[in-house]
């Protein structure tokens, strides 16, 4: 239901300080060790304060020895003698620049966990909130006490020392003793309900021992107006505990997605990709979708000290391994200007198709399709696609060096001065996020079965209010109120159970938005802290650089703190790169249907492609000749051929036009462009008639016409099969270079190009403020008065479901039975009936063994005691039954 209470994405509270503190009691309960509340609020507070998980929260920046530690020389003075662990083993090299860019992003556990908590998740715009903001106070009023979290803090100072109060809280048992006031009312009435199980068990076998009246007795009026009452009441606090649990998921999802977003800003930033022409909510980077925290033209974008940090490290890894496969790629690139490449011979293979040769078949009668440009576009396409391919990929070489020699000493400076500053603050928020996760999770083991509980009681109190219903319409036995009764009874002890954990619960959610909101309300508050991890492993300068970010009223803007080198100059040719890199996808080639039907076209090219301008259908095909010869055949009664083609029937050998040769059937001639000529034709075929004459003279001119197209197709270089070679070594060439680029250039030096011009551009951190303070707004705010109604919604459900029973047990009691005993009837052994004679009766030889008759005298309509038996003896309750029935004898008579 995206977003909604029982969606299948999970729905964690923003640093829950009361999870924290149930764990880190817990723990140090196992271990015997009762510090107090001091102590594990301490602990609690910082939700800032926590040693790093275990992978994959592992930091993924290389660090070298001399950079072991978090405060390097030159970073400002140590807050700490404590150092970081030093590697036991020197790093492992990593793999290539292009598999490392490609893989951080997707395996980056912040970003990760940032897309998973914000996935349908509405947060509101981050300019909304002014980052000097400090905290809203957490949804307040009588209900409320204070604090002792909050207390205990600043009594304590984060330390493991605390005064006599927090001695005498005693860890997790104590705070909980401070919340008996709020589950104590509920737990008395449960324990109150509990103690009424024996009552209602006894009327139960008190009732149905007693014998009662045979006429049913129905509810009266009063009986009907508090089922209504109840049932509307019930139903409209069903409708809102429903709403309260919807509204409570969507606060809660609001909390986690806050928490991790404020934590993504800080190691990822929130800047949109610098390689795209805009800034959108959802942006395309390395295959990943993510969800851009800062709308476009609002907030202000930082970078993230990762990727400061890995811009500051990029003379370490990423530049040496981009020149050296941009030689790689360089080297597979095809020479355009060489006479074999591609880019000449296609060139040529137009110029030659397209104005030599189309000038030649321009002066016969046979139009030259291949000629057209139309015809030749194909290999136009190609040659353009194949000229911008290297163009691109050309830009990309040049841009890419040129910025490696401008950002080398750029980074240099950086990694002496900002590198290890970066580093640190980046490896306290992943120990901050490694914290959260922890925290979520236990938080989650509470919540999530305390909802889907609520939701399944909501559920069952309309069905308890469905069965009683039914019993009052349709059902009118005593199984159904009964099942009633019971089914409501235990629905509202397990409702009364929800409502004790529901309110608690309101006011530990409470006491960690306070705690959170004291621990980052100023920059002395969070130096209350120091003595906890990470923050003791910090250097002057790095706590400095992270409260810029976390506390009000300072701008946020790191220049201010860390050493930044990038200028305007870089983040110019930082910004060229990146415009050179946008669209280096388009610079693959693919042989498509069109070039490869352009080639084969073109290789198997014959006289079928050219066409007479008298008839569209005759072409210089060996068809289309074939009907010439014949033509000529039937008007001069001798055989005529064309150079080159195939010979006609009875025409094994073909010669050179004599005129001197008399006229014979045996004559095979071949037609030239000049030969036969007109005079020569009226002289040779004198026996024609007129009509005849022009006939043959227009026949053979036509001859003459496709004898001189042939000799000018016969005339041009058909050199399609060896572009076509060239072609398909180009594209492999062209693609091969590409792969280099894409896979093992154009990430690396992207991401190096990116992270230099956001070092430019993006140093102000005061959006993960602000996302802190959406994320706390949600958490003390709506998530708090989301609980609070679901518990008043709780506390009236159990007691709709506590009057439910009390009315399902009275109208038990109404229709059950009682103590009576199913009568006999005529036919069943001792069945005759003591007073059949009042109506007649039936002759004992007449009657079915056992007694008893057909007639109305043996209590044909139900009435009647159990009579004797054959032998006279008296069954055990008849003497009891003789006193029952006789009330009854005279309605038996009537």
């Amino acid at each position: 239901r995206g977003g909604g209470p029982m969606a299948a994405e999970p729905r964690p509270l923003l640093l829950l300080a009361f999870a924290w503190f149930v764990a880190a009691a817990g723990d140090t309960a196992a271990a015997g060790d009762t510090a107090g509340v001091a102590e594990v609020a301490g602990s609690a507070t910082s939700a800032l304060a926590g040693e790093p998980g275990p992978s994959p929260w592992a930091i993924d920046i290389a660090e070298t020895p001399e950079k072991g530690a978090i405060g390097p020389a030159g970073s400002g003075t140590s807050r700490s003698e404590v150092e970081l662990p030093q590697p036991a083993a020197p790093p492992v090299p990593p793999p290539a620049a292009g598999e490392v860019e490609a893989a951080r992003e997707k395996e980056d556990p912040m970003r990760q966990a940032r897309l998973q908590a914000c996935n349908g998740v509405l947060l509101l715009p981050l300019d909304s909130v002014s980052p000097s903001a400090e905290p809203q106070a957490a949804f307040g009023g009588v209900l409320w006490r204070a604090s002792p979290l909050i207390a205990a803090a600043q009594e304590g100072g984060g330390s493991a020392a605390g005064s006599g109060e927090e001695a005498d809280l005693g860890g997790v048992w104590g705070y909980a003793r401070t919340l008996y006031p709020y589950f104590l009312g509920a737990l008395s009435v449960l324990m109150a309900a509990l103690l009424a199980c024996p009552c209602c068990v006894g009327f139960l076998v008190v009732a149905r021992s007693k014998r009662r009246a045979p006429f049913p007795q129905a509810p009266g009026v009063g009986f009907h107006i508090c089922f209504a009452f109840f049932g509307l009441v019930l139903v409209l606090t069903a409708l809102a505990a429903l709403e309260g649990e919807a509204r409570a998921g969507r606060a809660y999802a609001r909390a986690r997605c806050g928490a991790y977003v404020a934590l993504d800003v800080l190691a990822n930033g929130n800047a949109p990709p610098a390689d795209t022409p805009s800034a959108p909510h959802l942006a395309e980077d390395s295959g990943l979708r993510r969800l851009e925290v800062i709308p476009p033209g609002g907030g202000a974008p930082f970078v993230g000290f990762r990727p400061l940090a890995e811009a500051a490290n990029a003379t370490l890894g990423p530049f040496p391994e981009v020149l050296k496969h941009l030689g790689d790629a360089e080297e597979d690139m095809p020479n355009d200007t060489s006479k074999d490449s591609f880019v000449i011979q296609a060139s040529e293979f137009v110029r030659q198709w397209s104005h030599e040769h189309r000038l030649r078949m321009e002066v016969t009668q046979y139009d030259c399709e291949p000629c057209s440009l139309e015809s030749l576009r194909p290999l136009e396409d190609a040659l353009t696609r194949c000229r911008n391919s290297s163009s691109r990929l050309q830009d990309v070489f040049s841009h890419t060096r040129s910025f490696v020699r401008q950002a080398t000493p750029v980074v240099t400076r950086m990694h002496n001065s900002t590198f290890g500053d970066a580093q640190a603050v980046y490896r306290a928020v992943k120990a901050y996020g490694s914290m959260l996760t922890d925290l979520i999770a236990q938080w989650e083991q509470f919540w999530q079965p305390l909802t889907k509980a609520l939701h399944a009681l909501v559920l069952a109190s309309l069905a308890a209010l469905a069965l009683g219903a039914g019993s009052l319409t349709v059902c009118g036995g005593e199984c159904v109120p009964l099942v009633g009764w019971w089914f409501a009874y235990f629905g509202s002890l397990a409702l009364l159970l929800t409502s004790a954990a529901l309110l608690p619960a309101a006011v530990a959610t409470r006491d960690a938005a306070g705690i959170l909101g004291s621990a980052l309300a100023s920059k002395e508050a969070l130096q209350t802290y120091d003595a906890t991890p990470p923050l003791k492993d910090m250097s002057t300068r790095q706590f400095e650089a992270l409260a810029l970010c976390m506390v009000p009223p300072q701008g946020g803007d790191l220049r201010s703190i860390l050493d930044i080198s990038p200028g305007p100059e870089d983040a110019e040719v930082a910004e060229r790169l990146l415009s050179a890199l946008r669209h280096i996808g388009e610079a693959r080639l693919e042989s498509g249907a069109a070039e490869e039907a352009f080639f084969k076209k073109y290789e198997n090219l014959g006289g079928e492609a050219y066409t007479a301008k008298w008839n569209s259908s005759q072409t210089l095909g060996p068809d289309g000749l074939s009907e010439i010869s014949a033509e000529l055949r039937k008007m001069s009664l001798e055989n005529w051929a064309f150079w080159g083609q195939k010979a006609p029937p009875d025409c094994p050998l073909a010669r050179a036009f004599n005129p001197n040769v008399d006229v014979m059937t045996s004559n095979c001639w071949f037609v030239t462009e000049v030969r036969p000529s007109e005079q020569e034709i009226k002289e040779r075929y004198i026996t024609l008639t007129p009509a005849q004459r022009l006939t043959l003279l227009t026949t053979f001119a036509r001859a003459r016409a496709s004898a001189e197209a042939l000799n000018s197709m016969y005339s041009v270089s058909n050199k399609a099969p060896v572009v076509h070679r060239t072609w398909q070594s180009s594209v492999q060439s062209v693609n091969s270079a590409l792969e280099i680029t894409q896979g093992l250039v154009a990430v690396p030096a992207r991401t190096a190009a990116a992270n230099i011009l956001m070092a430019a551009m993006a140093t102000d951190c005061s959006a993960a403020r602000q996302a802190y303070l959406l994320g706390m707004q949600a958490l003390g705010q709506d998530f708090v008065r989301a609980e609070v109604l679901l518990w008043v919604c709780a506390s009236l459900l159990a007691g709709c479901n506590l009057g439910l029973a009390v009315l399902y047990c009275l109208l038990w009691g109404l229709r059950q039975p009682g103590a009576t005993h199913k009568p006999r009837f005529p036919g069943q052994a001792g069945g005759a009936g003591r007073r059949s004679h009042l109506v007649g009766s039936t002759s004992p030889a007449t009657s079915p063994p056992g007694g008893g008759g057909h007639g109305y005298g043996a209590y044909a309509f139900g009435h009647g005691p159990p009579s004797r038996g054959a032998e006279g003896a008296r069954t055990p309750y008849e003497d009891e039954d003789e006193a029952y029935y006789a009330a009854t004898d005279d309605e038996v008579e009537l």
